[in-house]
């Protein structure tokens, strides 16, 4: 039988626990023929969470439409914002739930997924969180989309692979020549700070 380590009671692996052993197995309880994962067990207590934040006393709020009915709900938008209402606040969460209200309406955010992504990139801003950026974690992301498409189609070749990613990069370098053009055409814009 091997020794434990001294440190593993000090130093717990993973991330810290942001709700308690208590309310974990109640939503267990709660979801579980629904959900298979931690990750996904924490997604419905984040949603529960923005709920809470956005239809106190379980009365949907109708300005609410967009990101939640009795019908349809927006899970990600949800889990987004209740991350807010955990790490913030209730008053913090509807802030931004009015703003994604706002922006979807004129069709600045048409769909979950853009809202979602619009939400967590305010929030790591604000946290002064930024996603390293580097060509071994887009090589990563690469493999694994042509990984996954090549698994759907056994019969492809490395050289259609070889020819669809070099057609890509062709694409991408047209975009990034005309986005630098435009940009040379455009007048200076002082800068500012996206709020959440």
């Amino acid at each position: 039988m091997g020794r434990k380590s001294a440190t593993a009671s000090i130093n717990p692996r993973g991330r810290p626990r942001v709700f308690s052993m208590g309310s974990e197995v109640a939503a267990r309880a709660q979801f579980s023929g629904m959900v298979n994962t931690t990750r996904g067990l924490r997604n419905k207590q984040y949603a529960i969470e923005a709920a809470r934040a956005l239809f106190p006393g379980g009365q949907r709020e109708p300005r609410y439409a967009w990101i939640a009915t009795d019908a349809k709900m927006r899970q990600a938008v949800l889990v987004e914002i209740g991350r807010l209402a955990v790490r913030f606040g209730p008053e913090t969460a509807r802030a931004v739930a009015d703003s994604v209200v706002a922006r979807a309406a004129p069709g600045q955010l048409t769909t979950t997924k853009q809202a979602a992504a619009w939400i967590r990139n305010g929030r790591l801003e604000e946290l002064n969180v930024v996603r390293p950026v580097s060509s071994g974690a887009l090589q990563g992301v690469v493999l694994t989309a042509v990984r996954g498409w090549l698994a759907e189609h056994p019969n492809a070749s490395s050289l259609l692979v070889q020819e669809a990613l070099g057609a890509a990069a062709r694409v991408l370098a047209k975009a990034q020549k005309s986005e630098t053009v435009a940009k040379k055409e455009r007048p200076p814009q002082v800068p500012g700070r996206r709020s959440i």
